[in-house]
């Protein structure tokens, strides 16, 4: 056998490992997620609550202000799922990347990818209560707004 041959071989073998290399995911970074995933259900089932109690205040009254604190509540609650979600999001694509050219993946990488799926589709309907109490908090604070001042 020729050293070009040899070097020919090396190469081949090389590029055919590449193919089998396989990113690993620690156990401690499925954790995290799902703990992720579970303070959003939490987040969810919270801020459902204070929206409860937020429509059960007497619009039009003096617990407009009431109602405007409570909004606010609800928004800071939204913020602080929203940074765990960055949080997760940053993590997930972070892992994605390192294993963007591996031709397989692991029963790990396709838990990850469920987890994360789950986490984003929460993440959306907290979005949606989010977006609905926005356009509430700005009419609160159009008719507020003399007493804010």
């Amino acid at each position: 056998m020729s050293r070009c041959q040899c070097a020919s071989y090396q190469t081949r073998l090389a590029a055919q490992s590449r193919t089998l290399t396989v990113v690993t995911i620690d156990a401690s970074v499925l954790t995290e997620m799902t703990e992720n995933e579970e303070a959003m259900a939490q987040a969810i089932f919270d801020m459902d609550a204070q929206i409860d109690a937020y429509d059960a205040i007497v619009p039009r009254s003096p617990a407009d202000t009431q109602r405007l604190q409570a909004s606010l509540r609800i928004l800071d609650r939204f913020t602080r799922a929203r940074k765990e979600y960055e949080k997760s999001q940053r993590l997930y694509n972070s892992i994605t990347r390192a294993a963007a050219g591996q031709k397989y993946q692991t029963r790990e990488q396709l838990d990850l990818e469920t987890t994360f799926t789950r986490l984003s589709n929460t993440f959306q309907q907290l979005g949606i209560v989010t977006e609905r109490l926005k356009g509430r908090v700005s009419e609160l604070e159009g008719q507020l707004g003399p007493l804010l001042r």
